[in-house]
């Protein structure tokens, strides 16, 4: 299988035309939003590294990855899901969803809190964007996966 950057990957996805439309929705410069996200992304690949400790949980990493609440397609359509306060809050919500099926939600609030002190970012700013970050990570696993996939039949 080819190495994956999936941080790279993520933030390729969160071009100034979506940090834009972030942050008209959120209220912030494209400029904090790009350094929560600039610290998000490697926090949660981090994270799906640390969950991995055992072939039960690599296993659940895996499914989790490969889940329907995945978007494979994320990265392409992030600037059309985020035109709207509704796309917006659904990608919050998928990208929340999936982290915490790997991690416990306390420990997701932990890594944003952290990025909101170290950004200056209200820290519910900061939580919603780190869940919209993972949303994208995990959405990036699954192409990365399916790609590969597809390049061995």
């Amino acid at each position: 299988m080819n190495d994956a950057d999936l941080v790279a990957a993520a933030h390729a996805a969160f071009n100034p035309y979506v940090l834009e439309q972030l942050s008209s929705r959120i209220g912030l410069p494209p400029e904090a939003i790009r350094q929560v996200v600039e610290r998000a992304a490697p926090a949660i690949v981090l994270t799906m590294m640390a969950s991995a400790r055992s072939a039960d949980s690599v296993q659940r990493l895996f499914l989790v990855i490969m889940s329907t609440e995945s978007n494979a397609r994320i990265a392409a359509q992030l600037a059309g899901l985020t035109a709207s306060s509704h796309g917006l809050k659904a990608v919050e919500r998928s990208g929340h969803e999936l982290a915490i099926r790997i991690a416990e939600s306390r420990e997701i609030a932990l890594i944003s809190d952290h990025i909101a002190a170290l950004t200056g970012v209200p820290p519910q700013a900061a939580h919603a964007l780190t869940d919209v970050a993972s949303a994208v990570v995990f959405g990036a696993a699954k192409h990365h996966m399916l790609l590969e996939q597809g390049q061995f039949r």
